[in-house]
């Protein structure tokens, strides 16, 4: 259900920035979730195949406590930034922080950063900040104009016709 909006738009920023702020931590926990997966399932496929038994070294179980630790604070960022702020706004942007440091973090775990030119590095950029304007613009706050009465909520307009 989306949150109705504040009368002071002050408010409103204050809460859209918080809820980013929610919304990238979550996407950063999911993206070293996602890395910490793989690194177990590495660990456990190592184990299993007989080539070294991973399981006898503690790092390994704390390798996994911290995969159960970033899930949690991902669900429970997530949740966070779910409460505050539109539904429309949290899925592109966490999903665009966990996608960025998805790739940085495949380049770093597979050790392939030789193979990753500067201008695919470039043009992931410009994609993720259009992105991220596209996203932020679309869910900023909006409000009536003080001067003129005029709605610039889609909501309101249609109410008036």
């Amino acid at each position: 259900e989306a949150r109705r909006m504040r009368a002071n738009p002050r408010d409103d920023v204050a809460r859209l920035r918080r809820g980013l702020w929610y919304c990238l931590i979550a996407g950063m926990l999911c993206a070293q979730t996602f890395l910490l997966g793989k690194c177990c399932v590495e660990l456990l496929k190592v184990t299993i195949l007989g080539v070294s038994d991973e399981l006898r070294h503690g790092q390994s179980f704390l390798i996994m406590a911290a995969l159960l630790v970033a899930g949690i604070g991902n669900i429970a960022y997530l949740n966070a930034a779910l409460d505050i702020v539109d539904v429309t706004l949290v899925g592109p942007f966490t999903f665009t922080v966990f996608l960025i440091l998805s790739l940085v973090n495949g380049i770093v775990f597979f050790d392939i950063a030789d193979r990753f030119s500067a201008n695919q590095a470039f043009f992931v950029g410009v994609g993720s900040a259009m992105l991220l304007s596209g996203v932020y613009s679309l869910s900023y706050p909006k409000h009536t104009d003080k001067y003129s009465g005029i709605s610039t909520d889609a909501e309101e307009t249609t109410k008036l016709i």
